[in-house]
C-alpha cells in the first residue's frame, strides 16, 4: 500500500500516466494527498478511475460529500495476503481545505482522522473481518503527544493516532517528506519521505487463527537499489515525453538566480516571482517566498524544468483585498519566523550533530518566509516580535496607510490559510471571511511565469526589492556568519 501524492496533472486520450505505473509496480491501494486535488475534479476522477479499471482503489474515509454523510471515496479495502486478511483504511489529510481552493475540492468536507478512524477499526475488529489493521494516512509523524481532543486537524499527527486509536497494528504514514520508523505501543509507524516503505511481518497461526503477531518495519533507500531495466523499457515512450516537456525552452534568463540569498534580503529570484505576480494581476502589492532552497539556476536560456525548479508548488494566482493593518500584520508574522534566532544568531537556526560536527538548516519552512513588493519598508532585527516591520511607503514614495485597502497579489495557498499568514498573521477568516475580499483569480503561478519570462513582461519590476533588514551592519554581520553555517560560503 502506498500513498498518492504530486500526481501528474495531465490526462492524455490514452489515459492518466499513473494508473499503469501503479498496476506495474504492483501497489494494493492509494490515499489523495493534498496535491491531488490541485489540478481539479476532472484530472482527480480521471485518475481514479484508471486505479479502480486497474484494481486499485482510491481509500479516503474521512472525505465526505458535504451535506450527505456518504463517503467521496471507498473508506477502506481488504486484501488478502500469504493467507493474512489485511484491512487499508485510508485517510486523507484533514488540513486539505487550507490548502486546496473551494473551486477545485467543491461538494467536498474533510473530517478529523480520530473522529472516522476508530468506528471502522471497531466494525472491523468486531465482525473479525481483519488479522491486520493497516492506516494509510496522508499526514507526517508530528508530536506524539498531540492532543487530539483540542487539535483534531492538525496537519500532522501519525504518531497521536497511533497512540490514541485501538486495534491498529501498523500506520503507513506520508506529508512532511522525512523518513521515520516508530512505535507506539502496539502500533509500528513508518514514514518514507520520498521513498518507500519496507515492511516486514511475522505471525504465529494456531489452529488457522492468529493467536500473535510480530512486526518490524524500515524505510528502503531506494537509492541503493538499480534501476529495473524492463519497467523502464515499458514506459520508455511516457518517460521521453515528459522529458521532452520538461526541457522546452520556456524563456530567458536575463540573470543568475540563486536561491540561497532569499533568507538574506531581496534578490533576483523571489523579485522574479513578485514580478510575474504583478504583472499578470496588476495589484499594487505582492507576496511571494522561496521554493528553492539552495540551488542555482545561470543566466540564459531557461526550461520548463529549471522554472518547476523556482517555483515548484501547484498553487494559482489571487488578487485580494487587504487594508493596511493587515498587510503589516501578515508581514510581522512571516518575519517573526525568519528571524530573531537564539544565540546571537539573525535567521531562526537549527542543526543536528553528527561525527562531531554541526549540520545547520532555516528553522521553519523557508516556503513561509514571505516578503512583500510594492512597497517600501524595513525589518528591524533587533525588535521585539510584532514590532520589527516599518513601512515607509508605497514603491512610488506615495503614503502606506493602515486604514486604506490595497489590492494584493499572491497565491492560492496563502489564500486558503497555508503557513497561518493569511489567517493567524493577518486576522483573516479563510472558511467564512473572504466573500467580497478576493477580486480575481488566476492561472498557476507557475505558469505565469513561464509566460512572463517568455516575454510577457518587463524584468525586472521596478515595484521589487524596496525593503532592507536595518541596522544594516549589524544585520549584515549577522547574516554572514549565519550564511556560512548554512551554505558554508559568503554572500555579502
Amino acid at each position: 500500500a502506498v500513498c498518492l501524492s504530486n500526481s501528474l496533472t495531465r490526462v492524455e486520450e490514452s489515459g492518466h500516466i499513473y494508473p499503469k505505473v501503479a498496476q506495474c509496480l504492483g501497489i494494493d491501494a492509494v490515499v489523495p494527498g493534498n496535491h491531488d486535488f490541485e489540478a481539479g475534479p476532472q484530472v482527480l476522477e480521471a485518475v481514479e478511475k484508471g486505479l479502480s479499471d486497474s484494481g486499485i482503489p482510491v481509500l479516503g474515509a474521512n472525505v465526505l460529500r458535504s451535506g450527505t454523510g456518504r463517503s467521496r471515496f471507498v473508506p477502506y479495502s481488504i486484501f488478502c495476503r500469504g493467507g493474512l486478511r489485511v484491512a487499508v483504511i485510508g485517510l486523507a489529510n484533514p488540513n486539505t481545505p487550507m490548502w486546496i481552493p473551494t473551486y477545485l475540492r467543491e461538494g467536498l468536507e474533510f473530517l478529523p482522522p480520530a473522529v472516522v478512524a476508530q468506528g471502522i477499526v471497531d466494525e472491523i475488529r468486531g465482525n473479525d473481518m481483519a488479522d491486520f489493521v493497516v492506516l494509510l494516512l496522508h499526514s507526517g509523524f508530528g508530536d506524539p503527544e498531540l492532543d487530539l481532543q483540542r487539535n483534531p486537524m492538525a496537519e500532522h499527527q501519525a504518531l497521536a493516532l497511533a497512540r490514541e486509536l485501538r486495534g491498529v497494528d501498523v500506520v503507513f504514514a506520508g506529508h512532511e517528506h522525512t523518513q521515520g520508523c516508530s512505535r507506539v505501543g502496539g502500533t509500528l509507524v513508518l514514514q518514507g519521505g520520498s521513498y518507500a516503505n519496507g515492511l516486514q511481518r511475522g505471525v504465529e497461526e494456531r489452529g488457522g487463527k492468529v493467536v500473535g503477531k510480530m512486526m518490524e518495519g524500515e524505510v528502503v533507500d531506494l537509492g541503493q537499489i538499480g534501476e529495473d531495466k524492463d519497467w523502464l523499457r515499458h514506459f520508455e515512450e511516457q518517460i521521453g515525453q515528459v522529458k521532452g516537456y520538461m526541457e522546452q525552452q520556456v524563456g530567458v534568463l536575463p540573470f543568475e538566480v540563486d536561491a540561497r540569498r532569499a533568507l538574506g534580503g531581496p534578490c533576483n529570484y523571489v523579485d522574479l516571482i513578485h514580478s510575474a505576480q504583478l504583472w499578470a494581476s496588476g495589484a499594487q502589492v505582492s507576496f511571494a517566498s522561496p521554493y528553492m532552497y539552495d540551488q542555482v539556476i545561470g543566466a540564459g536560456p531557461v526550461s520548463r524544468r529549471e522554472v518547476f525548479m523556482m517555483y515548484s508548488a501547484e498553487n494559482t494566482l489571487y488578487k485580494v483585498i487587504m487594508s493596511g493593518r493587515q498587510i503589516k500584520d501578515y508581514l510581522e508574522y512571516s518575519y517573526n519566523r525568519w528571524i530573531g534566532g537564539a544565540d546571537g544568531h539573525m535567521l531562526q537556526l537549527c542543526y543536528t550533530q553528527q561525527d562531531g560536527r554541526r549540520y545547520w538548516w532555516p528553522g521553519n519552512f523557508t516556503y513561509n518566509f514571505d516578503s512583500a513588493a510594492g512597497l517600501v519598508y524595513e525589518v528591524d532585527v533587533t525588535a521585539e516580535p510584532g514590532n520589527r516591520v516599518g513601512i515607509i511607503s508605497l514603491w512610488d514614495g506615495e503614503p502606506f496607510d493602515f486604514e486604506k485597502n490595497y489590492t494584493v497579489a499572491l497565491s492560492s495557498y496563502r489564500v486558503c490559510g497555508g503557513g497561518g499568514l493569511f489567517d493567524a498573521g493577518a486576522g483573516i477568516d479563510v472558511e467564512n471571511g473572504l466573500d467580497g475580499i478576493v477580486i480575481a483569480r488566476y492561472s498557476f503561478v507557475r505558469e505565469l511565469l513561464e509566460n512572463y519570462l517568455g516575454g510577457g513582461g518587463d524584468i525586472m519590476h521596478s515595484r521589487c526589492g524596496k525593503w532592507r533588514f536595518v541596522p544594516e551592519e549589524m544585520a549584515w554581520r549577522s547574516l554572514e556568519r549565519d550564511m556560512r553555517l548554512l551554505f558554508e560560503t559568503s554572500f555579502f
